[in-house]
Parts: C-alpha cells; sequence; structure tokens
C-alpha cells in the first residue's frame, strides 16, 4: 500500500480514495515495477493514480472511476493496449478520456490512428512523462481567470506566463473594473 496527501492506492484489493477526482489518472501495464514508476511520477505531479495490471482490469476500472487520462501498456497478456484503446474509443461515456501509450515498441503512428493522445516509449523519460500529463491536465479543465492588477507591466507579464500555461485570461486594472466586467467575462470553472 502507498499513501500520499492525494491518493491511496491498495493494489490487492484495486480500492482507491481520492481527494481530487478531477486529476485522476489510470495506470494499466502488466509490469508492477513500471506500474509503480509511473504512479509515483504522477503522484509526484500531484495526481491522484489507480491502477490496473492488464487490459481488462484497465477498462472495468475506467468505466468505474472515469479518470481524467490513461497510461496504457500496449503488451499485456490478457489484452493488449491496441484493444483497450480500440474498446475505450468505440465506448461513447470513454471516448473522450486522452490515452497516452506507454510501451517498448515505437509504434507511434499506430498509436495515433487509433486516437492516442500521446505516445512514450519505455524506458520512461520523465520529463517527456511530466509534459504529457500536464498537457492532459489543461486539456482536460477549460478553466476562465480574471487578472486584476493595476501594474499594466505586471499585469502584462502576469497574462503571458498563464496564457503560457494554458489558463484563459480576463484582465481588470482595478476592482471597480472587474466588477464592472460583464458577467460573460467573469472567471467561470
Amino acid at each position: 500500500m502507498r499513501f500520499n496527501q492525494r491518493t491511496m492506492i491498495e493494489e490487492e484489493s484495486g480500492a482507491v480514495s481520492v481527494q481530487g477526482p478531477s486529476d485522476l489518472v489510470a495506470v494499466v501495464d502488466d509490469d508492477p515495477t513500471a506500474r509503480e514508476l509511473i504512479a509515483e511520477q504522477l503522484t509526484g505531479e500531484g495526481f491522484a493514480v489507480a491502477t490496473a495490471a492488464g487490459g481488462l482490469e484497465g477498462l472495468r476500472r475506467a468505466r468505474e472511476l472515469r479518470p481524467l487520462a490513461i497510461t496504457l501498456d500496449v503488451m499485456m497478456p490478457d489484452l493488449d493496449g491496441w484493444s483497450v484503446l480500440a474498446a475505450l474509443r468505440q465506448d461513447p461515456q470513454l471516448a473522450e478520456i486522452p490515452v497516452i501509450m506507454v510501451t517498448i515498441l515505437d509504434e507511434q503512428r499506430r498509436g495515433m490512428a487509433l486516437g492516442a493522445a500521446g505516445y512514450l516509449t519505455k524506458p520512461i523519460d520523465r520529463d517527456k512523462l511530466k509534459t504529457a500529463v500536464r498537457r492532459l491536465r489543461m486539456s482536460g479543465r477549460s478553466t476562465r481567470i480574471l487578472l486584476v492588477e493595476d501594474n499594466e507591466l505586471q499585469r502584462g507579464r502576469l497574462r503571458r506566463w498563464l496564457e503560457a500555461e494554458q489558463w484563459v485570461v480576463d484582465e481588470a486594472e482595478s476592482a471597480d473594473a472587474a466588477l464592472a466586467l460583464k458577467p460573460s467575462a467573469t472567471p467561470t470553472n
């Protein structure tokens, strides 16, 4: 059993307790070492993690948990990753879940053609995994914020930084200006 502030993982029972369900990533891999390494990387990035030791279990967990994203190995003994990906894409309730293929096979074209959102080859480069899941976190949410700052230079710097992080930014130069904005320009989650 592994515990941190966001997630409890018990692989034997499959139990998951999640504080931030919108940040849940399912890790599907038959190799326990690979599962643990990916899970550690993801929890280090602030994600909750649920694991599955095979393709059939991965499909079941996806239906139960509706994760933000799935990392999926290709070579598994019960149901290979290509079949899992095809099943996910054919299920209307799961079709929109981004899937990152994580495998020793270098078949990126095939993965993308089948609807994978990303493709990483083992051994996994930490920075590439971080980049892929951060992109999924941002694409999974359309977060709009209102930036209120009276200093135009500071406001511009903050806006550029926030937009680079995929935020939708509305600006106001004062609290009064922020309150006067139309309701459509106010922040929504």
